[in-house]
């Protein structure tokens, strides 16, 4: 049996803009307590899948250009500025852990992020814990998802029985499917059934320029427990740009910036300013790719 894929796509004013929907034929949530445990689970349904028993998994793609793979999750030595969040209230609850997994026909790959609920299926995060232009290019084959208010705790210590989804229908923009260009590495996941009537969702607007006071939501993708973090702090908008001064560890990839309940920005692959880290703003030209479906 091969692998296979369809992908098409919408366009919008911008050819950049334009939005381009990946749907993967393999519809499955791997299991396991831990990312490894999940990576070797969905390494040997892509075996028994493909009919393919060579199949292996390689390891967690990271934000290193230097050592691009890694075989556990990156484990960052940093000063760390972040609070733990209380996954049952707003605006925490509606944000989540995510995995995604990549399958280049011979090897899986791991990629850890975070992302947030906008609407009852719809899972925001970056385009590039989506569609990788890392270590080799194509799009994720599946995803896993927690939403942190169903398992109350906001980590994922012991394999919760609530609050985990998936999917496997894959958006992003041609900016950065076909041009690897960071001002278009936003996404989403259209997950395998709605979470919003469990933990509500968040807006997305277009910030106004100047300091706003923002949370600032994160996963610790380098650790096991994948520990839920969150901070109520200043953060500077520009028209294409958020600077904050909120630790975002590896793994993390796809934090929201929210104000007012809305997501205004998503930490993506754009590098640290000094001591600043930059998050992508939700800029007029792009914000009809966040309409309705």
């Amino acid at each position: 049996m091969g692998h296979s894929i369809t992908a098409f796509s919408e366009t919008y004013d911008s050819d950049l803009s334009k939005k381009v929907t990946f749907e993967s034929a393999i519809n499955y949530v791997p299991s396991g307590s831990t990312p490894i445990e999940r990576s070797e689970d969905i390494t040997e349904y892509m075996q028994n899948f493909t009919g393919n028993p060579d199949i292996s998994f390689e390891g967690f793609i990271t934000d290193d250009e230097e050592n691009p793979i890694s075989t556990t999750p990156t484990v960052t030595r940093m000063m760390d500025n972040r609070i733990k969040a209380d996954p049952t209230l707003s605006p925490y609850k509606q944000c989540g852990y995510l995995e995604t997994y990549f399958f280049d026909g011979t090897s899986i790959y791991t990629k850890q992020g975070t992302g947030a609920l906008i609407d009852g299926n719809r899972f925001v995060t970056a385009g590039s814990m989506l569609y990788s232009h890392e270590h080799f290019t194509g799009w994720a084959t599946s995803s896993l998802i927690w939403v942190a208010s169903q398992d109350g705790r906001g980590t994922l210590e012991e394999f919760p029985t609530s609050g985990q989804n998936g999917g496997t229908r894959f958006t992003s923009m041609n900016g950065w499917t076909n041009s690897a260009n960071p001002r278009y590495d936003l996404g989403y996941i259209i997950l395998n059934s709605p979470l919003e009537h469990l933990s509500g969702r968040l807006d997305v607007a277009i910030p106004t320029e100047g300091m706003a006071l923002s949370n600032v939501v994160s996963y610790s993708g380098n650790l096991f427990e994948q520990m839920m973090w969150g901070n109520e702090r200043f953060v500077i908008n520009t028209p294409e740009l958020l600077f904050h001064d909120i630790t975002v560890s590896n793994g993390s990839i796809g934090v929201p910036i929210i104000q007012n309940s809305a997501i205004v920005g998503v930490t993506t692959t754009l590098e640290k300013q000094g001591n600043m880290s930059q998050a992508l703003a939700i800029r007029q030209e792009i914000y009809s790719f966040f309409s309705p479906q």
